[in-house]
């Protein structure tokens, strides 16, 4: 695989969890655990941008067919449906709903790789998510505006007395992940756009992280853009 896919796994059963995320990295993917919708909610909400999500049909509190409508809401993530339940009117509710695929429990690993491949890159060529880029002088990005599905668009420009500030306290390679993770960028495309490996720039983000005490990728905005 080239490119790294991330996956985040949605599935209240821990044992289940842990076996797919070994399963799927010794394959070359980055994975995600979620324990359940809500925290799967709490993820995306927080700036988590899977390629794609396994989603678990039965979790208490919240079922896997609330937990999908709730994420289409947030971003049309392409969502494959993983479940125990086999019979034909549970996979028809979640294709209906939107899913790209309904895969039941027990899964041959290589099938359910190759059914993510498959959707991942349909997902790409459908063109759902769209970007303009506005770049400075030397090429460095500036601004950036997303198009998400129809009617969504999410536009951020950074803020040059900001960006002094950051000068000052990030590193040079710091503050060139920093102000990309503002501006929207995945880890994935930091990685492919800098020429560095997505493990660095995942240690960097971190270090960004530890340093201007966030949490969360969306808070860094508020150091970098107006």
């Amino acid at each position: 695989m080239d490119e790294i896919y991330h996956v985040l796994v949605v599935d209240d059963d821990s044992v289940l969890t842990s076996s797919i995320e070994h399963m799927l990295k010794t394959r070359g993917f980055c994975v995600t655990i979620a324990n359940s919708g809500r925290e799967a909610l709490t993820l995306l909400k927080g700036g988590l941008d899977p390629d794609i999500i396994l989603l678990d049909v039965v979790m208490p509190s919240m079922d896997g067919y609330d937990t999908f409508s709730a994420i289409q809401r947030i971003k049309p993530f392409p969502v494959i449906f993983i479940s125990g339940n086999d019979d034909s009117t549970s996979e028809l509710k979640g294709l209906t709903m939107g899913a790209v695929d309904y895969v039941t429990k027990p899964f041959i690993i290589d099938i359910l790789v190759a059914r993510i491949n498959i959707h991942i890159n349909l997902a790409k060529q459908t063109g759902l998510i769209s970007e303009s880029v506005v770049r400075g002088q030397d090429g460095e990005p500036t601004a950036r505006t997303i198009s998400i599905g129809e009617t969504d668009t999410l536009s951020v420009a950074l803020d040059h007395e900001k960006l002094d500030d950051m000068k000052e306290r990030l590193s040079e390679s710091e503050y060139r992940i920093g102000k990309r993770i503002a501006l929207g960028y995945t880890n994935k495309e930091i990685a492919n756009e800098l020429n560095y490996s997505y493990g660095y720039v995942k240690k960097v983000a971190y270090r960004i992280f530890d340093k201007l005490d966030v949490k969360k990728r969306t808070e860094l905005r508020n150091f970098f853009t107006k």
